[in-house]
């Protein structure tokens, strides 16, 4: 049903007015809440409009890729739920939102969208295929070279130190031990008491 609603707004348009007006970004909006409030995840949302921003060979329309954008947009303004849908077309489609700025009608409003990526957080994993993930204050990140490039990456949680070992960068967090349980005594070599 997400990529009915998504190909039916993306791809009727009028030929003298292909821009979505308000009026059809409310009642897009209205229906992919809906939507996303049957499952309460952005997956079948996110296909959807996977499959408006990419263009299929033979392909000689811009405006569904334009209209999509559009609507990218106004979901990131669209509270909670939107920018959980954004966030998650940027995760998954960044790449693919890039290569519509080489499109000169759609170059600004894909712009504007990498930009809004770019506040949200995202570092940018190229074209590896996989889902780039938003960087997070509370979690330790690190900075890696890759090729020649630094990139942002999130710390190996098996890389940090146990609490009260010399950490190299005092800003490092430490992992505390587990206690034992009640009734068993910590072993004095450091190996983990027996349980069973």
């Amino acid at each position: 049903e997400a990529e009915e609603l998504l190909t039916e707004f993306c791809e009727r348009y009028s030929e003298s007015r292909f821009l979505p007006d308000q009026g059809q970004l409310d009642a897009l909006w209205s229906r992919v809440s809906v939507l996303y409030g049957c499952v309460l995840h952005p997956g079948p949302i996110v296909h959807a409009m996977m499959m408006q921003l990419r263009w299929p060979k033979g392909e000689q329309h811009w405006q569904p890729r334009l209209r999509a954008l559009c609507a990218l947009e106004f979901f990131h303004n669209k509270g909670a739920v939107g920018s959980e849908i954004f966030n998650a077309v940027g995760r998954r489609g960044v790449e693919v939102i890039r290569r519509l700025i080489a499109v000169p009608e759609c170059q600004e409003k894909a712009m504007s969208i990498i930009t809004l990526f770019g506040k949200d957080g995202f570092a940018d994993d190229g074209d590896s295929g996989q889902e780039a993930l938003p960087v997070s204050s509370s979690m330790p990140v690190q900075r890696v070279e890759l090729d020649g490039e630094a990139a942002v990456g999130m710390a190996d949680l098996l890389d940090l130190p146990l609490a009260g070992q010399p950490t190299a960068a005092s800003s490092t967090p430490a992992i505390k031990p587990i206690p034992p349980p009640p009734g068993a005594s910590p072993s004095s070599s450091g190996e983990l008491p027996d349980l069973l």
